[in-house]
């Protein structure tokens, strides 16, 4: 009887080995949709880099057919403007210049493929903004700017709603990645040149779905939770959930949301009298070499307290997007300034990067991140309806 039951309990966990680990593989197409955006400046008529960030191309469906539709690239909204100096915000009145974009292209189909994007935010933007306040963008790019590329996106049919999540039972718990540009591993020129994207891939939790039902039966909506570590360069990040089905027989991987920020824990910060040292410096002197007296100016700098939990912005709004007023109003845009889209051969976008007074302009330090709240105020607290 013994040795009946040890049977059966290896019979058990081999099963649920295989269904797990048939549950952890990673559909190789569906990381090859993120594109690599950096937003720059054009001040003075000099290109400038001023951030990076991550993206997903997306096919609009116009049809039942959902091989035709309107090209996008989804991202978070805050990737579009310039961050506010010396703090973890972003100016929704200070547009960028651009976007300079790099797109997945296969290595059998010929070079890597960039795309330079103006920007253009008035009565008549070229682009599509969350209507319920939310930290969400889509931009459309004309077709017929777009080389033959490899035909790379999430179906509608994949993008999660509170409808489908109930299908599917979305629950706390199941596996989550991030698809996200990271800068520190970003090698230029090398990586300008490959076709391919090489993003980095982040796996973790659902901490918490975004979406629940309150007693009157509305659904009460916020940002999905996490639990990844988020940092510079992955705002705009396409987060993908794997839902099970046919009873753990296969996964369909569904489009979650895209990474906003991370709620900075400003309760784990404790009082901390620095020592003053003197210190001698060729670039800063906190003590003059000369008569030794210490300076009247310091220096002090703070981490922010990263709590490995990120927020996710739902991107259930994407469905039937290609019919709303407001998305077909920025793509009419788009065509009538189709002229200031510009394709970029690798060589012509690394020219572009190298004519910049300084190249510290990519450092990681200099680019757009996903730290503190992107608009001022915690997104998490925000009841979105």
């Amino acid at each position: 009887m013994k040795s009946m039951a040890v049977v059966l309990l290896v019979f058990i966990l081999q099963i649920r080995t295989e269904a797990q680990g048939f549950y952890e593989r990673m559909p190789g197409p569906v990381a090859n949709q993120a594109v690599f955006i950096f937003g720059y400046d054009m001040q003075s008529n000099v290109f400038r880099i001023v951030s990076s960030a991550t993206g997903a191309a997306y096919l609009a469906p116009i049809t039942l057919n959902e091989e035709k539709g309107i090209p996008t690239i989804v991202t978070a909204r805050h990737v579009l403007y310039h961050k506010i100096d010396s703090a973890q915000i972003f100016d929704s009145t200070n547009l960028l210049s651009g976007l300079l974009v790099k797109f997945y292209v296969s290595s059998t189909n010929g070079e890597a493929f960039f795309m330079r994007i103006p920007l253009r935010q008035d009565s008549q933007s070229n682009f599509w903004v969350s209507e319920v306040g939310r930290d969400l963008a889509v931009i459309p790019i004309p077709n017929k700017k777009l080389r033959k590329l490899d035909n790379i996106t999430f179906k509608e049919y994949q993008i999660l709603t509170p409808e489908r999540a109930r299908e599917r039972a979305i629950i706390p718990g199941l596996l989550v990645a991030t698809v996200c540009l990271q800068p520190e591993y970003f090698n230029f020129p090398q990586d300008f040149f490959v076709p391919e994207n090489y993003p980095i891939i982040r796996v973790g939790h659902l901490s918490r779905l975004g979406w629940c039902v309150l007693p009157n039966g509305s659904v009460f909506a916020r940002d999905h939770v996490i639990d990844i570590h988020t940092s510079p360069g992955n705002s705009g990040a396409t987060a993908i959930i794997w839902a099970v089905i046919k009873e753990r027989e296969s996964n369909l991987p569904m489009f979650l949301g895209v990474v906003s920020c991370f709620i900075e824990e400003r309760s784990a910060y404790r009082t901390y009298d620095a020592p003053i040292k003197r210190i001698t410096s060729d670039k800063i002197q906190l003590v003059n070499a000369s008569n030794n007296e210490t300076n009247t100016f310091a220096l002090s700098t703070l981490t922010p307290s990263n709590p490995d939990l990120t927020s996710i912005v739902p991107v259930d709004e994407l469905v039937g997007l290609a019919s709303r007023p407001a998305f077909v109003a920025a793509a009419n845009t788009m065509n009538k300034m189709i002229d200031e889209y510009e394709s970029l051969s690798p060589t012509k976008a690394a020219a572009l990067i190298m004519n910049q007074t300084s190249q510290k302009n990519l450092a990681p330090n200099k680019l757009s991140d996903s730290t503190g709240d992107p608009h001022g105020s915690s997104p998490a607290s925000q009841p979105q309806h």
